[in-house]
């Protein structure tokens, strides 16, 4: 089994889930951002993943969080400060970003 395909049984559960409310920005016109915005539970992900082989600096917008807070990014020890709902990262060729926000440091939407 390939590292990518368990990622993605590993969060299989937030992939699976229906809602996704938040609206994104238009991403780097040479290298597109592929992205799904899922809520599940108290956590809000976002999947990324570069479609060219190319690299790239995304940057993600995301309505109803406050001034300042952090996306985890998954399985890579590391996290990315969102100010004003604004944040934004590289991506390598083909690469997949997993990001975690959870909701209970997020306010939360009607």
């Amino acid at each position: 089994m390939t590292r990518r395909f368990k990622r993605c049984l590993l969060y299989a559960g937030a992939v699976e889930s229906t809602q996704s409310f938040f609206r994104l920005p238009p991403q780097a016109p040479q290298t597109p951002i592929a992205l799904t915005v899922k809520r599940r539970e108290n956590a809000l992900y976002l999947f990324g993943a570069a479609m060219r082989n190319h690299s790239t600096r995304a940057s993600f917008t995301i309505r109803g969080l406050p001034q300042t807070t952090q996306a985890e990014v998954l399985e890579e020890s590391r996290s990315v400060q969102v100010r004003n709902g604004e944040f934004g990262d590289d991506f390598k060729p083909y690469e997949v970003h997993l990001y975690r926000l959870r909701m209970d440091t997020a306010a939360r939407r009607p």
